[in-house]
């Protein structure tokens, strides 16, 4: 069964007769599970209307968390998506950030209906990811350790893990994210390693088309262990204490803040 991204969109279209006057209405509600763990309206979430005729539409969910579109039928299509900033929250409760995912939904304009396209939001708990999938390297090497059916590697191979990670950031345009490499206690260079580690997962991830201004590297050397340096030493055999310094040898990635703005943004603003 197909897994999607963090979003997922019910549509329920109602055909009705068709008159001169008379327009297509697209509407819907965006929700999220809040920590308790009910459904709850989600305000400020940018709704993105595109028409194949060259029209280009924004809305936000309102206090209720409803958005509306009225649209002329035309020969043509629709496409709705979601994107979510800073300011997206819950009507109610206390929350910090969502993400959305890169579903979109197809709509025929030339058929009069009334469409209702609901959004269901994952929240991002304090900007950083729920359990992200993370590369580990091979010792002294910048070069990425995939085994499969290797616990440390969740079984996604690096590159099913930099694909996650572009996906991400090329749903949620406007986020800003932190990449940290690490290296284990005995590997050389541990500085200007762990640096070429981040680099590792920045470069590929600019190199499929996210602007490298979204993205800030950082190498923390060894300071920052999953696995104490006691830990291992204390384990009987070679394998053993490789297994876990190779937990040590990682890439991670983390949301900083959700600002981003392109430049001809900027300079439009200015």
């Amino acid at each position: 069964m197909k897994k999607y991204l963090l979003i997922f969109i019910t549509l329920l279209c109602y055909q009705i007769s068709f008159s001169q006057n008379e327009k297509i209405h697209i509407s819907g509600r965006i929700t999220s599970l809040n920590s308790d763990k009910k459904i709850e309206a989600v305000k400020n979430a940018l709704i993105h209307l595109k028409l194949s005729n060259g029209g280009m539409f924004e809305t936000k969910s309102n206090d209720t968390g409803h958005y509306f579109f009225i649209v002329k039928p035309f020969k043509g299509i629709a496409q709705l998506s979601i994107v979510t900033e800073k300011l997206t929250a819950f009507v109610k409760s206390k929350s910090t950030s969502f993400l959305a995912g890169k579903d979109t939904y197809t709509l025929d304009c030339s058929v009069l209906q009334n469409v209702i396209a609901d959004f269901s939001l994952s929240m991002n708990p304090g900007c950083i990811l729920t359990s992200p999938p993370i590369i580990y390297f091979n010792q002294n090497s910048k070069k990425p350790h995939w085994k499969k059916d290797s616990l440390a590697t969740e079984n996604m191979t690096p590159e099913e893990i930099i694909n996650f990670y572009y996906e991400l950031m090329k749903s949620n345009p406007k986020i800003v994210v932190e990449i940290r490499g690490h290296a284990d206690y005995k590997e050389k260079h541990k500085n200007k390693l762990s640096l070429k580690r981040a680099k590792y997962l920045a470069k590929n991830l600019i190199n499929r088309g996210i602007e490298k201004e979204r993205i800030y590297v950082i190498g923390e050397s060894s300071l920052q262990k999953v696995i104490k340096d006691e830990d291992i030493k204390t384990t009987n055999t070679p394998e053993e204490k490789e297994k876990l310094n190779l937990q040590n040898r990682r890439v991670i990635l983390r949301i900083i803040n959700w600002d981003y703005i392109p430049k001809e943004n900027n300079k439009s603003s200015k």
